[in-house]
Parts: structure tokens; C-alpha cells; sequence
């Protein structure tokens, strides 16, 4: 056998075991797009409109004190018409108005300060549930399959056909969880700092 012949030999082998190699491993990946999931589950559905009826929840209870400090607003806005901070000033019973209504503004501008926070907090332990379910999915699929590992198709670049479970894994989820659990979480009252 010539030297040529046996390296054609060994290279030949070595393809051969590479392309085995890349196949096994191929099996033991699975790729997830879990914004897919998160779009198109009974439980990402579900999720998203419960947030969504708390928002407007909490809208609307917001609204009523809203309104009243427009309608004041608006009978405030003609004593003011043509006047100087200075003219204000020089009338007692307007600079009190005028005082009292940025109180109340501002008192309102913190209210939906903390409903904004209580709702980026809702949408973060709601997330987090679902994130919990998604695992499950994922991990009764993959086991089902055995895989070794799951990789989350926002990082590829090129997914071969047969990788992509992730109408496996939104049926899954379908069946196994269609809901996600979705409290209004509350912030603690803030804490004013002393007097000094």
C-alpha cells in the first residue's frame, strides 16, 4: 500500500467518524425559541391579558382623581390668565388655591408612580412564572427526546431540520400549563425620612 493510499485511508476514516460525532451530538441538541412560545402558548396568552386587566385596573382607578384635577385645572387656569407669579402672590385666598392644587398634583404624580412600579412588578413575578412553566415544558420535552442540551434559538445562527421543538414545547405547555398565575403585587408604603 503507498503512502498516498493509506493518508486517503486514514483522512477517509476520520470524515467518516467526524460527520458520526457531529450527528450524535446533533441529536442530543434541541433548540427552543422561547419568544415563539411566549407568543403563541395558551399560557403566554393568558398571561399577557391578565397583566393587561390589571393595568387597566389600575387605570381606572386612577382615572376619577385624574379627572377632578383637570376639571380644577381648568377653572384654575382663568383667574390665572394675564397674571405675574408676582400678582398671584398678592392675593391670599389665589396663592392658596394655587399651592393646594400642586400638592394635589403632585401627591396624584406619585400615586401612578407607584402603580407603574406595582405593575413592572406584576409583569416581573408573572414572567418569572412563566419562565418556571417554560422550564418544565422544556425539560419533558428534552427528556422525551433525550437531549442533552436545549439551546434557546435567539443565539443561532442556522438550525437543521428536526432541531426546533418549539411547537413540542408550546403543546406541551398547552397541556400541561394553559394558565400562569398572575397577582397584582403591591409596593410597600414609602417611608418618609424625618424631620430634622
Amino acid at each position: 500500500m503507498s503512502k498516498l493510499t493509506a493518508i486517503k485511508l486514514l483522512a477517509g476514516a476520520f470524515l467518516v467518524s467526524a460527520s458520526m460525532n457531529v450527528s450524535a451530538f446533533a441529536q442530543d441538541v434541541l433548540v427552543v425559541n422561547s419568544a415563539k412560545v411566549f407568543q403563541t402558548s395558551r399560557a403566554g396568552e393568558d398571561m399577557r391579558t391578565k397583566v393587561s386587566q390589571i393595568e387597566n385596573s389600575m387605570k381606572s382607578e386612577l382615572q376619577p382623581e385624574a379627572t377632578a384635577l383637570e376639571t380644577e385645572g381648568k377653572s384654575l387656569a382663568p383667574q390665572l390668565q394675564g397674571k405675574t407669579e408676582q400678582t398671584i402672590q398678592q392675593d391670599p385666598a389665589l396663592t392658596s388655591r394655587v399651592q393646594a392644587f400642586g400638592r394635589k398634583q403632585q401627591t396624584f404624580a406619585q400615586k401612578r408612580e407607584v402603580r407603574a412600579g406595582e405593575l413592572m412588578m406584576t409583569e416581573r413575578v408573572a414572567k418569572a412564572n412563566f419562565a418556571k412553566a417554560l422550564s418544565d415544558a422544556i425539560i419533558a420535552v428534552s427528556t422525551r427526546r433525550n437531549a442533552k442540551v436545549v439551546l434557546d434559538a435567539s443565539t443561532m445562527l442556522y438550525i437543521a431540520p428536526g432541531v426546533d421543538v418549539t411547537d413540542e414545547v408550546v403543546s406541551e405547555m398547552n397541556a400541561k400549563t394553559p394558565t400562569i398565575v398572575v397577582t397584582r403585587q403591591k409596593l410597600p408604603p414609602r417611608q418618609t425620612a424625618p424631620a430634622q
